[in-house]
């Protein structure tokens, strides 16, 4: 009993002593149960059948209506559960007796004394700051010490592997905390190995806080409990106003085939290859974004809808596209680490200069100004660098900044674990 997991010993030791009474009280209990089990095994089975038969016809239809193929595999193992699981049992729970209400109260106790020990763990696992994950966590550690004090007590010469470890609880890693200037608390969205991404989903005009998180392909905003899934491991968020509708969509760039994966949209567009960077932006018509992608080898912009690709850059540059004229358009840009240059396709003048290697470029329309202007965020100092202007102390040193819209204007958000 050793090698059984701790969660499961208090609801397997009940479940004996369940067993051992009604052997006591009846020797034909035991018979008795074994076949109410078994009907009770029944009805779980088509209950089960019932909500998969149910799920897949409601996804049949949401893919029907988003214009898309149904699921293949899931319809034919649905039909397979349909013609196996549910029919049989509808008809042995037809002509099956009803289960006395003693007995079914007597199979419930069992089960509820069985999986409840599981239930806990998991609680204590996944809350463990709740009441229930506190006392569900000084019970199992009393019964661990209680287990070890009577294997030591049996003899001295009890091996060391044999004696297990208390039990121990992993701590949900931190959440990704949102610092934006003149706000005392942070926003709070996703937690740490999440991908952090400004966007407007709501279309309220303000930037809302989103963390993708690529293990799962989660979307996860801050101030609601919605989650959404788009996308997969390898994948690069790249939420945009695609249609032109006032409000980000969510979606995703997948290097492997070049594929824009955009929620909503009839077809993946195909763009790009491994190793491009994605750019989408407002090229073409103002407030709407179109998929493109830089190559960083070539220097080269391919953007959708456009035939030829342009070459704007040399191999190291960074792409910092903007609406940097005024225009409502956004122009193709890139950042120069070496040498601080930023130079911005069709501007009359030359690059401005501003950064050093280290900081990380985050152009945007700062303190009202009708159009982008460079700068940088430098992560040793947490400092806020624009063009023309005194540095701005962020407060936050190593985080990762992301330029947002606020009700008071374009700011710099910066992203950083919550200790």
């Amino acid at each position: 009993m050793h090698r059984l997991p701790l969660a499961w010993r208090p609801g397997l030791v009940a479940a004996g002593l369940v067993l051992l009474v009604c052997a006591v009280a009846r020797p034909s209990s035991v018979r008795r149960m074994w076949r109410r089990g078994r009907r009770v095994a029944v009805a779980v089975a088509h209950t089960a059948g019932e909500l998969l038969v149910l799920v897949e016809h409601r996804l049949t239809r949401w893919c029907r209506a988003h214009g898309r193929a149904p699921v293949g595999p899931l319809v034919r193992l649905t039909e397979f559960v349909d013609r196996r699981v549910v029919v049989p049992c509808q008809v042995r729970r037809a002509v099956t007796p009803p289960v006395p209400a003693v007995r079914r109260a007597l199979v419930l106790t069992l089960v509820v004394a069985a999986f409840s020990p599981s239930a806990a763990w998991i609680a204590m696992a996944r809350w463990p700051d709740s009441g229930l994950g506190r006392s569900t966590r000084a019970a199992f550690d009393g019964w661990t010490s209680l287990e070890q004090r009577l294997r030591l007590s049996g003899g001295g010469n009890v091996a060391a592997e044999q004696v297990e470890a208390p039990v121990t609880t992993v701590a949900p890693p931190p959440s990704l905390a949102w610092h934006l200037p003149g706000r005392e608390a942070p926003a709070l969205a996703g937690t740490v190995g999440d991908v952090p991404v400004a966007a407007d989903v709501d279309g309220d005009g303000v930037t809302d806080a989103v963390a993708f998180r690529p293990t799962t392909g989660e979307w996860f905003t801050a101030g609601t409990v919605d989650v959404a899934v788009l996308g997969t491991e390898d994948d690069v968020p790249v939420p945009g106003d695609y249609r032109g509708e006032g409000r980000a969509a969510l979606a995703v760039f997948r290097p492997s085939d070049g594929q824009w994966l955009i929620d909503g949209a009839p077809a993946p567009v195909v763009l790009g290859r491994s190793g491009d960077i994605p750019v989408p932006g407002a090229y073409a018509v103002p407030g709407r974004s179109e998929p493109a992608v830089y190559r960083p080898s070539t220097g080269e912009w391919l953007i959708a809808g456009r035939p030829e690709p342009v070459r704007f850059g040399e191999p190291g540059d960074v792409p910092v596209p903007a609406d940097y004229d005024g225009d409502k358009v956004t122009d193709l840009a890139v950042y120069r680490p070496s040498t601080g240059q930023w130079w911005v396709a069709g501007a009359p003048a030359g690059p401005a200069v501003l950064g050093e290697p280290g900081d990380v470029p985050v152009p945007g329309a700062y303190a009202g100004s009708p159009r982008a202007v460079a700068a940088v965020y430098r992560p040793s100092t947490g400092e806020l660098l624009v063009a023309g202007r005194e540095p701005v102390p962020t407060g936050v040193t190593g985080g990762e900044p992301l330029v947002v819209r606020t009700r008071g204007g374009v700011t710099l958000a910066v992203v950083a674990p919550d200790r």
